[in-house]
Order: C-alpha cells, then sequence, then structure tokens
C-alpha cells in the first residue's frame, strides 16, 4: 500500500501497483508508514484523552465474571485492590 495524508492528517491508502493513482487528490502529501503510524496512535491518543473517566475505566475494568472470579478466589481485599487502581487511574474531575 501506499499512504498519504491530507491537510487535516487524515490517511488514505492505495494500492501500491499504482492502479488508483488517477484517483489520488493532488494537494495529498505521500507519507511512509512509520508517518502513517504516528499519526493513527496520534488520533488514537486524542480521542482517548477525550473520554470521560466513567469511559476510560469501563474499557479497563475485568467483566463481571472476572471479578466474581477474584472474590472466590482471592476474596474481598484483593478485588477491592484492583478495583481501586483502576478508579485511581482514572480519578472522577
Amino acid at each position: 500500500m501506499k499512504y498519504y495524508k491530507d491537510l487535516q492528517n487524515n490517511i488514505y491508502a492505495y494500492e501500491l501497483d499504482g492502479s488508483q493513482d488517477h484517483i489520488i487528490p493532488s494537494d495529498f502529501i505521500q507519507i511512509n508508514a512509520d508517518e502513517m503510524q504516528r499519526l493513527l496512535d496520534e488520533a488514537e491518543q486524542t480521542r482517548f484523552s477525550q473520554l470521560s473517566y466513567t469511559e476510560k475505566r469501563i474499557g479497563e475494568y475485568p467483566s463481571i465474571s472476572e471479578q466474581l472470579d477474584i472474590l472466590y478466589h482471592n476474596g474481598f481485599d484483593t478485588w477491592k485492590s484492583e478495583i481501586k487502581k483502576i478508579k485511581d487511574k482514572y480519578p472522577k474531575s
């Protein structure tokens, strides 16, 4: 694939064989795979930073079944400790 970005850093991929060259806008800037990955990582970090603390926590909490396993095998204090790590990582703002 050949990678391009527009002026807003949106990324586009086209076939390497040149079969799509005629549809690549002239103002697109060709970039390499490393630059493409850097732009994707930046966009992901920006999106993540815009999530609320609740949304960030939801992504890290173990499933209910995993939490029940922690409670059963390791007890309440271990479960509470695991949940507290996530709550401390993403405090209410």
